[in-house]
């Protein structure tokens, strides 16, 4: 049986700690563009989830300019732009994509993909923070689109609803989850932290992003990061 394999981006511009994050240039490109270039090069369709919020217009006229599908719901209920990206998208199987991630790796997400596949897991993830030896910010998860039927019927909390697939972790004796540990190689005794929340991590993906290129690989990036020492 065919299935159908879809990225889905979750991203806004309306962020408390780094406000219109998504447009912030990162070696003269935006942040938004470095997830969605990163994401594509899976190989899997790609479509960004983003909010009705006006401010959010950039972003959907981004996808437009790109021919990314872009889907708009709700701020706060995360987990419900996801099941109707998930539904406008005709998605079997969805990837989680973080905004946050502009290094995010496509070699991972088809990792990840690969395990899901040949497993009978509910979730597979290969993301911090559900393994401090996991490097921060190249992963994703991957998980069934009943899946997310199932967590959306489900009576979550609107923390939960923001944060999708919390509650699978949180309630972990009912669901399967299971760990693509190929990241682990990278990490030895230092956290390396990638993801963008603060104006501190901007910085060092701007840094980080003045030795590598959009296509690097998990490898260049990581000697590129621990070179710089930040």
């Amino acid at each position: 049986m065919n299935f159908r394999i879809v990225n889905i981006i979750q991203a806004r511009m309306g962020s408390s700690r780094l406000p219109g994050k998504m447009a912030k240039l990162i070696n003269h490109r935006a942040m938004i563009d470095w997830v969605l270039c990163r994401t594509l090069s899976s190989g899997y369709e790609t479509v960004l989830a983003t909010t009705n919020n006006k401010v959010d217009d950039q972003l959907s006229d981004f996808c437009r300019q790109k021919g990314i599908s872009c889907y708009r719901g709700d701020e706060n209920d995360v987990l419900l732009r996801y099941v109707n990206a998930a539904k406008m998208s005709k998605a079997d199987i969805v990837i989680r994509v973080c905004g946050d991630r502009p290094f995010v790796d496509p070699s991972s997400i088809r990792s990840a993909v690969e395990l899901f596949m040949d497993s009978d897991s509910d979730v597979v993830f290969n993301h911090y923070p559900h393994n401090s030896n996991i490097p921060i910010g190249f992963g994703a998860e991957v998980f069934s689109f009943k899946f997310l039927e199932c967590l959306n019927l489900s009576v979550l909390s609107e923390y939960e609803r923001e944060h999708v697939t919390l509650h699978a972790y949180q309630n972990s004796e009912n669901f399967k989850l299971i760990q693509d540990t190929s990241l682990c190689k990278y990490v030895e005794n230092d956290l390396i932290k990638l993801d963008v929340d603060t104006e501190q991590d901007l910085e060092r993906a701007r840094a980080l992003a003045g030795f590598i290129g959009i296509d690097s690989t998990v490898e260049e990036i990581i000697s590129a990061y621990k070179g710089l020492k930040i």
